[in-house]
Order: structure tokens, then C-alpha cells, then sequence
């Protein structure tokens, strides 16, 4: 082997121990340093880099607009259909049903025909969905085409993310991929835009609602016509020089760096001599041991309160004294502005500090506002009446709930003469400022980052859209649940506490069995996962 020959007499010996502890801890530090510069000299450097990029924010972008956009649109549905309340719940949870029907075959196709070519075919799915909502001339086509939008989204997000972290340099694989959380937030946002510009066309403004999303996908197309496919999945395919004409693509630059070779030595050696049976892969401990990890998170990610709290964020502030036209306004900007300032402010930071600590600060200070919105209703006994409207936006907790409220019809929660309303009301919803904040600061995009890092290249897609399937099927429970328990408890106090008390405890296991991955090449991780699922011995 040529390459091997040229590494050991660079590195003047054995090509899988080319580099020392001291010298990997030596570049680690320098690489953390260095981030800002880095990511400004060296993402912007590469044009295709810059195509990653925007790729992860276009996916981004159509996850959160077809997900926002039916606040809006479903305002109109409902008067020109004639929508009953079942019919509303069913044309807005369609799509998180698609998504996780999707997520159970998705990763299968991800790793059998690739990660760009089922981006392709998630780009078809937007197209055909987005077209069969806005032409629909009645309730089943409608559905329909939510369907099939939920299922863009599932296989959207599985390729997009795995493709977008095998093809990163290690240094700022992190910043890439928060890309597509930033895309979902400004998705969210634009959907809401698309929702107060056609809002005054009450026949034809839906249509325009729905159909406004393929501009957006004309331009991730337009953008897959010009990336190669993903090398470390060519290698998995045994297309060796094709890999590797990708990989110099990418880096723009060929083999001569010392560096480069070895990182591409290493993608070799790994996945050329990784097991291709699925089977017994997923039998190794490390392999379980990082379905464990995955699968904890999107339960953490669940239980944080995120799917329900931002849902009824309107039934909560309306119970605590706002205004109909208040909430509205509170929830559309002030929720979407903070989690877009805090999602900024992770990815700038993503490559200075370990992971990990960025979902443990957000597990404490969601923890925190969980408190003191649910001591305040247990205090004062506030709940909600279920209702049709209780329900009318099931779909928009699939990510990101906290725009949904924002245009959702004012639930009939019971209004309380409370002590110091005014006083208490704005602590309440700086309490819903700061967990919409601490989420996308932590949960948002490092969750995402996680999922596209645990798993070796030969199960990464099957593994990843596994992950996915439990994160959608504990939203929907989640979601549809809230209401009855809260009505058992007797006020959504109590629920809050629950997920308070959960996410606090949850700190612990993020501390002892997440593995640290900042600035390691996805080869090195395995290695790390291996060690550290052997020492815990929680797979065994």
C-alpha cells in the first residue's frame, strides 16, 4: 500500500499509532484555540464546504417551515374545508405520523443507496408534498400531502445529518452540522412570514402558504447537483478511488499534507477492515453502548418538558394573565428571537468546549425555569380545559414547538384573579424565555451533533434513523398525553415538576456516560466509545 509505505516514513513508524497522546492533546489544544480562526480560514476556504454548509441550513430551513407554515394555513383550512376538530388533529399531526412512519425504513435507504441520492429523493418528497398541499381540492389530498412531507422531513434529516458529518474536518464538524438547527429556527421564522403575508387572502392564501417552500428546495437541489457523495460511504462501498478523490474534494487539497493522509489513512483502515455484517455489528458492545446513548438522549430530550411547555406556551401564558393579542405577539417574536440569538451563540462556540457540558448547562437552567413555572401553577392551581384547540398544533412539537403557539387559536384555559398578577405573569414568561434559550443553546443542535457521531459508517444511517423513530414516536406520546395527566393531576403544575425533577437527574448521566467527541475524527470516536462502553460496563 503506497499511502501506508508514505505515512510510516512521515511518522517513522506504525501508521495506527502515527501520532502520540502528547502530540494529539498538543493539537487539540491548539485546534481549540484557534476555533474562530479556523472556521473562518478554513470552512470558507473550501467551496464545497460552503455548499455543506448551506445544504445543512436549506434541510433546515424546510424542516421547520412545513412544520410552522400549518398555524397559519390551517386557520383558513379549517373555515373553507369545514374541518371538524378530528379532521384539524389529524391534518397537523400527519406529518409527525409520516415522519415517523419514514424514520423505520429511512435508515435502511441511507445506508444502501446512499447519503447524497436520498437526499435527492427527500428533495422529491418536498416537491410532491408541497405541491399536493397547495393544489389539494379537498381534506384526503391534504393529508396526503402532509404525509408525504413528514416523510421528506424524516429522510431529510437522517441523510442530511450524517452526510454533512462524514464529509466535515473533525475541527468543525460541530459548527456544521448546528447549521441545520440554525436553518430549522429561520424555517420556523420565515413560515411565520409566509403566514402574515398571505394571511389577508383568506381563498388562495394557504395555497401560496404551502407552496412558498419550493423555492427553498429547488435551491438544496441545486446545491446536491454539485457535491460528490460521501467518501467514507464509498468506502464502505468499496470504492476506494472514488473515496478518495472525494475526500481531496472536500479538503481541496490532494494527499501531500501529512496531516490530510493520515486523517485519510485512518478513514481507510477503519472502514475497510469494519465488519460489513449488520447483524454483528450491532451485537458489539460499543454498538449497543451508543444505541443507549442516542436513545437516553432523545428520551432526555423529551422529558425536558420541550414538547408540551412550548406547545401550551399559550395556555400558560393566557392561564398567568395575558391577553389574547399579547401571547400571540410574546410567543411569534420573543420565543423566536431567543432561540435564534442562543442557537448563534452555541454555534460559535460549538469547537471551544466539550459537548457535553453544553447539554448539562442547558438540563440546569431548563430545570430552573421548569420550577418556577410549575410551582407557580401548583401554587395557584392553574390548568387547562381540554379542548378541540388543545390539540390543534400536535405537529409543531416534532422539533421546535416554540413557534407554533405563536399563531395557535388562544386555548379556553380558565383565567385566575391571581395575587401580583403583573408581577407574576412576566416571571413566567421570562421563565419560557429562558427554556426556549437553554434548549437551543444545548439540546437543539448538539442532540443532532451526537446522533451523526456515535455510530460507525457501516450502521450509521440504519442506526441514526433508529435513533430518530424513538424521538418522534415519545413526542407523539408526549404530546397527546399532557392534557389527560394534567387533568388527573388537576393542574399542569405537577407534570412541569415531573419534567423538572427528570431533566435535573438526568445531569448525572450525561456526566458519567456521555463520551466526549469535540475535535476527534469519527474514527476516533469509535475508539473513544469502545474504551469508555468497556469501563462502564452498562452493555454487558
Amino acid at each position: 500500500m503506497e499511502y501506508e509505505e508514505e505515512i510510516q516514513l512521515i511518522s517513522g513508524g506504525d501508521c495506527s499509532n502515527d501520532v502520540s497522546d502528547d502530540e494529539n492533546r498538543k493539537i487539540n489544544k491548539n485546534v481549540t484555540r484557534n476555533s474562530n480562526h479556523i472556521v473562518l480560514n478554513g470552512l470558507f476556504s473550501s467551496k464545497y464546504l460552503i455548499m455543506v454548509s448551506v445544504l445543512a441550513s436549506t434541510g433546515g430551513i424546510l424542516f421547520g417551515y412545513d412544520i410552522g407554515v400549518i398555524s397559519g394555513a390551517l386557520i383558513q383550512l379549517t373555515k373553507l374545508l369545514d374541518l371538524d376538530c378530528s379532521q384539524q388533529e389529524i391534518v397537523t399531526s400527519s406529518v409527525l405520523i409520516g415522519a415517523f412512519l419514514m424514520s423505520l425504513v429511512g435508515g435502511v435507504l441511507v445506508d444502501t443507496y446512499g447519503r447524497k441520492l436520498i437526499m435527492v429523493l427527500s428533495s422529491f418528497f418536498y416537491i410532491l408534498g408541497a405541491i399536493l398541499t397547495m393544489l389539494s381540492p379537498n381534506y384526503s389530498l391534504l393529508v396526503a400531502g402532509r404525509l408525504i412531507l413528514g416523510m421528506a422531513i424524516s429522510l431529510s434529516s437522517s441523510s442530511e445529518c450524517v452526510y454533512v458529518s462524514e464529509v466535515s474536518p473533525a475541527n468543525f464538524r460541530g459548527t456544521l452540522v448546528a447549521f441545520n438547527e440554525l436553518g430549522i429556527t429561520i424555517g420556523f421564522l420565515l413560515a411565520y412570514c409566509a403566514n402574515a403575508l398571505f394571511a389577508s387572502d383568506e381563498l388562495n392564501g394557504w395555497r401560496w402558504m404551502f407552496g412558498s417552500s419550493l423555492v427553498v428546495v429547488l435551491l438544496m437541489v441545486a446545491i446536491l447537483f454539485f457535491l460528490p457523495k460521501s467518501p467514507r460511504y464509498l468506502l464502505m462501498k468499496g470504492r476506494v478511488d472514488e473515496a478518495k478523490n472525494a475526500f481531496c474534494l472536500f479538503r481541496q487539497t490532494d494527499l501531500s499534507s501529512p496531516h490530510l493522509l493520515r486523517e485519510w489513512l485512518s478513514m481507510k483502515n477503519h472502514i475497510t477492515d469494519s465488519t460489513p455484517n449488520v447483524c454483528s455489528t450491532l451485537c458489539q458492545t460499543s454498538i449497543r453502548y451508543s444505541l443507549l446513548i442516542a436513545f437516553s438522549l432523545m428520551i432526555i430530550q423529551q422529558m425536558t418538558g420541550q414538547p408540551t411547555l412550548l406547545l401550551y406556551s399559550s395556555t400558560v401564558l393566557h392561564s398567568f394573565g395575558f391577553s389574547e393579542i399579547a401571547t400571540a405577539a410574546v410567543c411569534s417574536v420573543g420565543l423566536g428571537v431567543a432561540k435564534l440569538v442562543s442557537t448563534l451563540i452555541c454555534m460559535s462556540i460549538i469547537e471551544k468546549y466539550d459537548r457535553k457540558y453544553f447539554l448539562v448547562i442547558g438540563c440546569i437552567v431548563m430545570s430552573v425555569s421548569l420550577l418556577v413555572i410549575s410551582i407557580s401553577a401548583i401554587t395557584y392551581n392553574i390548568g387547562a380545559m381540554e379542548s378541540c384547540s388543545n390539540l390543534l398544533f400536535l405537529n409543531n412539537s416534532i422539533e421546535d414547538a416554540s413557534y407554533s403557539s405563536a399563531n395557535t387559536t388562544i386555548l379556553n384555559a380558565p383565567y385566575v384573579d391571581l395575587p401580583s398578577t403583573s408581577v407574576l405573569r412576566w416571571v413566567i414568561l421570562f421563565s419560557l424565555v429562558i427554556f426556549v434559550s437553554a434548549y437551543a443553546f444545548s439540546f437543539g443542535p448538539v442532540t443532532w451533533l451526537y446522533l451523526s457521531e456515535l455510530f460507525p459508517t457501516n450502521v450509521r444511517g440504519k442506526a441514526f434513523s433508529v435513533s430518530i423513530s424513538v424521538n418522534w414516536l415519545f413526542q407523539l406520546v408526549i404530546s397527546i398525553s399532557f392534557l389527560s395527566f394534567s387533568d388527573a393531576c388537576g393542574n399542569f403544575g405537577w407534570p412541569y415538576l415531573l419534567n423538572a425533577i427528570f431533566t435535573l437527574v438526568s445531569v448525572g448521566f450525561l456526566l458519567r456516560c456521555l463520551p466526549e467527541t469535540k475535535g476527534k475524527s469519527l474514527e476516533e470516536i469509535q475508539l473513544c466509545i469502545s474504551k469508555k462502553a468497556h469501563s462502564i460496563r452498562l452493555c454487558n
